[in-house]
């Protein structure tokens, strides 16, 4: 037996069936994510980045809660919003501040300023800090959970259409090992 044919066999003894199992379930984790990180407001609170941001405007102490797995969480997610939910928390993150105010007067120059201060106009029904701060980090692991469910609808995608390659195979099993359980 060749190697090649070695890989093809343990490819589909070992990861066939792991994609089978996904391709029953990719359209509805599809519609899942699609609602919940839609542009329409959801019940109210918006999306869970304009969520989060919201959280980071109000209470910009909370940044200093958010571990370093929860902030590479973010890294590889591309919905719309993330890149200045990424740079205001690195901000944070790097540069401390207490009040919303302080953040306000300093991003004031810069292009996404205005659209914070939006956010700190909106009513907020989470008044205190430790809520806020387990309200963010819950809104950053479920970013990153749709995410790394996205990434691996994609790759499901790629397998119906071809076999995956090395790297395609392990990011694929990596990514499953990672995944929300639910």
């Amino acid at each position: 037996m060749t190697d090649d044919a070695i890989a093809e066999a343990a490819y589909y003894a070992f990861a066939s069936p792991i994609v089978q199992g996904l391709r029953a379930s990719a359209r509805a984790l599809n519609r899942l994510a699609s609602a919940i990180n839609s542009k329409a407001p959801a019940a109210g609170r918006g999306t869970l980045v304009r969520q989060a941001l919201a959280r980071l405007v109000r209470f910009p102490a909370i940044a200093g809660s958010v571990s370093a797995a929860e902030r590479a969480g973010l890294a590889t997610c591309e919905e719309p919003g993330v890149g200045l939910l990424r740079e205001l928390l690195d901000d944070l993150l790097t540069h401390p501040l207490t009040r919303p105010a302080e953040l306000l007067e300093r991003w004031a120059a810069r292009r996404d300023g205005k659209h914070l201060a939006r956010l700190l106009e909106r009513e907020e029904i989470i008044v205190d800090e430790a809520g806020a701060a387990l309200e963010l980090r819950a809104a950053l692991m479920r970013i990153a959970d749709f995410a790394t469910e996205r990434r691996l609808a994609v790759l499901e995608r790629i397998s119906r259409a071809r076999r995956l390659d090395d790297h395609e195979l392990v990011e694929f099993q990596s990514l499953v090992r990672r995944r929300p359980r639910s």
